[in-house]
């Protein structure tokens, strides 16, 4: 039973080691799916300089993150791994893929918006 004891205290304070790290990937996907309206050239720049802070951000978490998910891809070798363990694995691997993604693609798609106001404005 120490055994398992040991298992599920590393489990749990696996957990508790991804949670800030998991707000931060929400945080960083609310922020690069929200919807947005630029009214001018100026806020467009704006948003791609938070844009590509939250990308800075993210690159500066990668190897935390790439070692938590390893770290949980060995626990998760363990047969008597609880139930939860592989979900905060996936979890965490899905999350860091998909808010990388998104931030890029919001990224771009200002960029494009800012080609689109200085090409509007060269044609007034």
């Amino acid at each position: 039973t120490a055994v398992m004891v040991d298992l599920y205290w590393k489990c749990y304070a696996y957990g508790d080691e991804l949670k800030p790290h998991v707000e931060f990937l929400d945080g960083i996907m609310l922020s690069s799916t929200r919807d947005i309206a630029p009214s001018c050239i100026e806020n467009v720049d704006e948003l791609i300089e938070r844009q590509e802070k939250s990308l800075s951000q993210l690159d500066a978490k990668r190897t935390i993150v790439v070692d938590l998910i390893a770290k949980g891809k060995v626990i998760i070798q363990n047969p008597d791994k609880p139930k939860f363990l592989e979900g905060n694995v996936k979890r965490i691997e899905a999350g860091w893929e998909e808010t990388k993604q998104k931030a890029q693609d919001r990224l771009q798609l200002l960029n494009e918006t800012k080609n689109a106001f200085i090409g509007y404005a060269e044609n007034c």
